[in-house]
């Protein structure tokens, strides 16, 4: 085979290994290619699934690329082949043969862990250093999350705070109990947590971070005398080399804690989450960089940390990006990261890294299903340390519908006649091909969820939103309600999963992308707009001063008398996004991809141009994000009640 010059091509396929018997109905494809010198023509990789083209991407030039692609896959054998294209020349090709059986099973804190310990330490009253406000109440919040939210029992769970916390006992319990204890196995998960001061001293001339070696001050530390009286990050090190457990994470919300993780992060090659969880880790999350002091807590905080705050957050199922229960350790790495940075304005930038020596997996929380949700709920739960945090404990989960006395009356409904329609266009590669569709006959909304609507189903349930979106929910209501007037406009700075909760509080549910896009046609066939190939005057000619969501009902309807399906505010829809899903779409009710990362939002809202305001143009959300331009309508089949 002909091979361009100056460069060896290649491509590697990590995962799946040839000849893996898989369980699902998709599998992760990870891997990289090394491109070829600008100079050869363009460079594409191509992935095909049983012969049918699923994907291709751009090679950076004298690179090595890395890919990460979720393939589905049909029952029993199908083949996986990467191409490396230059210009229309085949270079290289590498192809593995994956066997599917079964359904998927879910992973669950059984299959994964036999048993959870953690350490909790919190320092407040230093005998000879600044006392703190905060340390021990941050370690409480986290030992009430862990008893009370989590799969950690409360007798493998110690804590040390204030006096209890010296030096002697927290190596002891870190090195010869828990290091030492013969029920601690490698099936097993073990967390350390540590909130207090922390310090650092030159022990080289020199002015590189690595001149400096880091400590945690305990209770009797001695800042003249750290080397022999506080815990230096090596020491760290050595106590995570005497556990054996599967899966280790020290948490340490404290000045310079950076410092513990100074080794430079060795790169890791992309592995699917589940080859991630089989391996061992040792894994460190500090509050700050290695020269950062570290903000304390406030009350508008909850009582806790800068960084415990979002740590507890992210715990309690914000971090959790793709729904899929699981929260790894660089899920909330990320998460807290983020946030943390943002609200610091860039003064504190949590780290994170791995002892490269013990593995290279992820440790695990596993958002709880079965714990009571809401307020009644937590005064069920009632510990005196539990008191100390009151931060909502519901579950992230979409909540089961709940029926109100008395029900709210029904907003009008009009029902779609079962038939046929051309989804899609040829104006953007994820609404092509244009493809036939056969729906069901349904119901949908005539107008969007309003304010009014929105704030008689929290009444009636009591529903706190606030645990399924991110921080900007609701963000335009003042003191629990709607601004004044605003009674009938699209309730918006809502989630997916808000959406979810009020749909199912009514009996319904989100309209399927496929419904969505009928319905928006109005009966109109290969029409551009919902009202035909030309906007209404309203959108037309709107000032750019008068650009906000309107009133519902001021756009006129389209022909199946809809109103404000697009033009006021974005809709979500209930299929997950998939720019290539039209390619392998099925011609009856399609219900969109079975997993995924973003869900479908449709229709274009009052800040879009043209192009959005289209009848096929699609758009995509995380699923637990909010936004002043997306709002909801509920959906059912013809059958539901």
């Amino acid at each position: 085979m002909d091979r361009p010059s100056k460069l060896d091509d290649t491509i590697s396929i990590i995962h799946p290994p040839d000849g893996q018997t898989v369980r699902g109905e998709s599998v992760e494809v990870v891997g990289w290619v090394r491109g070829v010198p600008r100079e050869s023509g363009e460079a594409r990789v191509v992935l095909t699934v049983n012969g049918r083209l699923f994907c291709s991407a751009g090679v950076v030039p004298q690179a090595r690329s890395p890919f990460r692609q979720e393939v589905p896959l049909r029952q029993g054998t199908n083949e996986i082949q990467l191409e490396l294209l230059v210009g229309t020349r085949l270079v290289e090709q590498k192809k593995v043969v994956v066997k599917a059986q079964g359904p998927k099973q879910p992973l669950t804190y059984q299959a994964l862990y036999k048993n959870s310990w953690a350490l909790l330490i919190g320092i407040d009253n230093y005998p000879s250093m600044q006392r703190l406000k905060y340390a021990i109440r941050d370690a409480r919040s986290l030992e009430e999350f862990l008893k009370t939210r989590s799969y950690f029992d409360r007798n493998k769970i110690f804590t040390l705070y204030d006096r209890e916390a010296t030096k002697e006992r927290i190596l002891e319990l870190m090195n010869d109990f828990m290091g030492a204890n013969p029920a601690l196995t490698t099936d097993d998960r073990v967390l350390v947590f540590f909130a207090g001061h922390g310090q650092r001293r030159r022990v080289r001339k020199g002015h590189r971070k690595s001149d400096y070696r880091g400590y945690l001050i305990p209770y009797d530390g001695d800042l003249d005398r750290m080397h022999s009286t506080c815990i230096s990050v090596e020491e760290i090190k050595e106590a995570a080399s005497v556990l054996c457990a599967k899966h280790t994470l020290f948490i340490l919300d404290c000045c310079f804690s950076g410092m513990a993780g100074l080794r430079p992060r060795a790169a890791i090659s992309p592995k699917p989450l589940s080859v991630a969880l089989s391996d061992p880790c040792v894994r460190i999350l500090t509050a700050g960089k290695s020269d950062e002091e570290v903000f304390e807590g406030k009350k508008e905080w909850g009582g806790n940390s800068l960084f415990t705050r979002y740590l507890l957050k992210g715990l309690e199922g914000f971090a959790d990006h793709d729904g899929d229960g699981l929260i790894t350790s660089d899920d909330l790495y990320f998460y807290v990261r983020d946030r943390v940075v943002e609200e610091s304005k860039n003064r504190q930038t949590p780290q994170s890294r791995h002892l490269v020596e013990y593995g290279e997996g992820q440790f695990v929380f596993f958002v709880r299903k079965d714990v009571p949700a809401g307020k009644q709920a937590r005064e069920r739960q009632e510990p005196v340390e539990n008191k100390l945090a009151k931060r909502s404990s519901a579950p992230i989960e979409v909540l089961e519908p709940r029926r109100p006395k008395p029900p709210i009356a029904e907003p009008k409904m009009l029902r779609i006649a079962a038939n046929e329609f051309e989804m899609g266009s040829e104006d953007a590669l994820d609404e092509s091909p244009i493809h036939h569709v056969h729906l069901s006959a349904f119901q949908i909304d005539q107008f969007l969820v309003s304010n009014r609507m929105y704030k008689e189903f929290l009444d009636k349930t009591g529903y706190d939103g606030s645990q399924e979106a991110d921080e900007n929910y609701l963000a335009d209501w003042v003191q629990g309600t709607y601004p004044k007037g605003q009674d009938d406009y699209p309730v918006t700075w809502v989630s997916w999963f808000n959406a979810i909760a009020y749909c199912r509080f009514r009996g319904c549910r989100l309209p399927t992308e496929a419904e969505w896009e009928m319905a928006a046609r109005g009966g109109l066939k290969r029409a551009r707009f919902p009202w035909g190939d030309q906007l209404p005057d309203q959108l037309r000619r709107r000032p750019k001063s008068a650009k906000r969501k309107m009133q519902l009902g001021i756009l006129p309807p389209n022909g199946f008398g809809l109103y404000d399906i697009s033009g006021n505010v974005s809709q979500w829809c209930m299929d997950w996004y998939d720019a290539h899903y039209y390619k392998r779409s099925p011609d009856t009710n399609p219900k969109g991809p079975s997993n995924g990362k973003y869900r479908v939002v449709r229709g274009g809202s009052f800040l879009t141009g043209q192009r959005i305001l289209r009848c096929s143009a699609r758009l995509f959300a995380d699923p637990k994000s909010t936004s002043a331009t997306i709002g909801f309508r509920c959906a059912r089949g013809d059958d539901q009640r």
